[in-house]
């Protein structure tokens, strides 16, 4: 999500005749969607477009100060930044240093070391650019990061960073403003179409893919006579202005209810919320729903303190998940919300209005130093692994506990994601058994452990893509394709047995296999028997854990004071649907011929729960690296038991 208060500026005590209360009213609005979306996303589906409403404001807002300083030959570098520096740098000081000492008390090393990490990048302003860096199929959930919005304040910092110096270049030269504006804005909205369908999660990030938002709202304060009356239509009528900002806030709501998470955005979908801003703020402060509701005294109020307020909500959600599993319950989000809009106020009392009006004077230093201190903070706690000194040495192994997934895993070669499978994938040696490794994740996280187990026995080929169930026809296009690929090289190659593992837990819907896999599976089974396949070895879902097992151990070890003793097996924090889903597959293969169903439940886990470490071994030699990846360890000791089995 973004600033909701943009970088430009605000109403100030002595409002100047330019101040518009119609825009703090939208930025209200715009702030209450963001905060609806992450209190109640099934209810607000489409509450994050409240910050494509916040980018055009502030690309109205800004260029309309730019343009008037430059009008009246007053506009100085210096004088821009200073009050850029003072409206944003306090509240977002106050916010860090809070998340950082709260982390302190309150986080493992691991998200403690995550937090310094977008902590330094939040001071730098460059959240978007590091957020984009760590997308990936593992990164780790959206909720598990605490400073996570301040990415779209990377994507306006950048952009008045660049902005005034190129509005000023195109002042000196007498060059078309508006020709260079709408191009450019033409050139990144085309840039965000493309690169929606082929790299969502760049479309989302880069400052390219998004730079036309603002720019939306430079065109318009260009074209505008005066950005106190911005209208498209400087003569229009009292009626269409009304009908203008009433089909503007249509726009908005409409995004608000229709757009959803899984939809292509931004993309041509992001047009909804930015038309309808562009439509509201050009109906001028006269039209009526601008006179009457944007700038009634509430809305004009929440608009007020929406920067501190969008930058206080998603921490202390996540706080609160922190602190028990009640985070959740309708009582404590009212909680959370009203403690936002607490800290909100105070903050832009005591801190916003105190730095951003009057002399500069030492203020702009202050601010600087001050963010300069964090930063440097945050990079130091990421690059000394989460100051796990703050806990017993017994329990800073396994506090501190990192894995390399790529260890002899061969990730994107026969592990991939987008990538088509290396030619090495089919392994032609002369040997008795040859054997099709066919999953997605899970089986790539399998090869290393079956590799070296049974590489002298075995010609094993392997191809696994993450989130590809081994399913006929089900998953994205990419999968299928995929699929369709394997089957042709099983074809091929007339393997004895195929193994087919994957994170079935994924693939189910409430405590049942969805239908797409129940009513998939066994055609799959069919392909494969019609290609002369007849072992097939399904391997049942690992242990699932709500949270990564390291994590969960430490929590668990840490209440077992002053011993610190790391339980074997454990049943805190293991998702009981690992079980529910292993007893849907046995029962749907029961009567499958050629195939033999391998329950991990059955092997790792008893009375007392499931495996947490490799039998026989010591330290922090684990089952999984995350909620439910094998390590190579415990691939191993996965293979050994379909040695036991007779399945080779």
């Amino acid at each position: 999500m973004t600033t909701p208060v943009s970088a430009a500026a605000s109403t100030q005590p002595k409002k100047s005749h330019d101040y518009r209360p119609d825009i703090d009213g939208l930025r209200a609005i715009a702030v209450l969607a963001v905060l609806g979306y992450h209190a109640f996303p099934s209810r607000v589906k489409g509450g994050f477009v409240g910050v494509d409403v916040f980018f055009v404001i502030s690309g109205f807002l800004i260029t309309g100060i730019l343009i008037k300083g430059l009008d009246r030959g007053s506009f100085r570098f210096q004088d821009f930044y200073s009050r850029r520096i003072r409206r944003i740098f306090p509240a977002l000081f106050v916010l860090l240093i809070a998340c950082y000492l709260i982390g302190w008390f309150i986080l493992l090393p691991i998200p403690y070391m995550q937090l310094g990490k977008h902590i330094a990048a939040g001071a730098g302003f460059v959240s978007n650019l590091t957020l984009w860096r760590e997308a990936g199929y593992f990164d780790p959930a959206a909720s598990t990061k605490p400073l996570l919005h301040l990415w779209s304040l990377g994507i306006e910092e950048q952009f008045y960073i660049v902005w005034p110096l190129l509005l000023w270049a195109m002042w000196k030269t007498r060059f078309n403003v508006i020709i260079l504006v709408g191009a450019l804005a033409i050139f990144s909205f085309a840039l965000n179409v493309n690169r929606v369908h082929s790299d969502a999660v760049a479309a989302f990030y880069s400052p390219f893919t998004r730079w036309w938002e603002l720019m939306i709202g430079s065109c318009l304060a260009r074209i505008s006579a005066r950005p106190t009356d911005a209208s498209w239509f400087p003569r229009a009528s009292y009626k269409l202005r009304n009908l203008q900002s009433a089909l503007g806030l249509a726009c908005i709501c409409a995004a608000i209810l229709l757009i959803k998470t899984e939809s292509l955005f931004p993309g041509w979908w992001a047009l909804l919320p930015t038309l309808g801003t562009l439509f509201v703020i050009s109906a001028g402060p006269s039209a009526w729903l601008n006179r009457i509701l944007l700038s009634h005294p509430i809305m004009v109020g929440v608009g007020l303190i929406s920067y501190p307020l969008y930058l206080w909500h998603w921490p202390l959600f996540f706080f609160a998940r922190q602190i028990g599993p009640a985070s959740s319950s309708l009582a404590t989000r009212v909680i959370v919300l009203s403690l936002s809009f607490v800290l909100a106020w105070l903050t832009y009392l005591l801190v916003e209005r105190r730095f951003r009006f009057g002399r500069p004077g030492r203020k702009v230093l202050v601010a600087c130093a001050g963010m300069a201190v964090i930063g440097a903070a945050g990079w130091i706690t990421y690059s000394q692994a989460g100051l796990a000194f703050r806990y017993p040495a017994v329990l800073r192994g396994l506090l501190t506990y990192s894995y390399d997934r790529s260890a002899g895993a061969r990730v994107h070669e026969c592990w991939v994601t987008e990538e088509a499978f290396a030619s090495s994938c089919v392994d032609r040696s002369d040997k008795a058994n040859t054997v099709v490794l066919w999953g997605d994740s899970h089986a790539g996280g399998l090869y290393p452990g079956l590799k070296n187990v049974a590489q002298n026995q075995m010609a094993i080929s392997e191809f696994a893509r993450d989130a590809c169930p081994p399913i006929v026809a089900v998953g994205t296009s990419i999968c299928v394709r995929s699929n369709a690929y394997v089957l042709e090289r099983i074809q091929e190659l007339h393997p004895k047995i195929v193994i087919m593992f994957a994170y079935w837990v994924n693939y189910r819907t409430g405590l049942d296999l969805n239908a797409d896999t129940s009513k998939n599976l066994g055609p799959t089974l069919d392909e494969l028997r019609k290609r002369g396949v007849q072992n097939i070895v399904i391997i049942g879902p690992a242990p699932n854990w709500n949270e990564p097992l390291p994590i969960l151990l430490s929590k668990r070890t840490m209440e077992d004071a002053p011993l610190y003793r790391v339980p074997d097996r454990m049943s805190f924090g293991l998702d009981p649907t690992t079980m529910k889903v292993d007893e849907s597959l046995r029962a749907m293969l029961n009567n499958q011929p050629s195939v033999h169903y391998v329950s991990l439940v059955e092997r790792l886990c008893d009375a007392n729960g499931c495996l947490t470490r490799v039998p026989n071994s010591s330290g922090a030699q684990l089952m999984a690296w995350d909620e439910s990846h094998l390590t190579k360890l415990g691939a191993e000791l996965v293979a050994r038991y379909l040695f036991e089995q007779g399945i080779f």
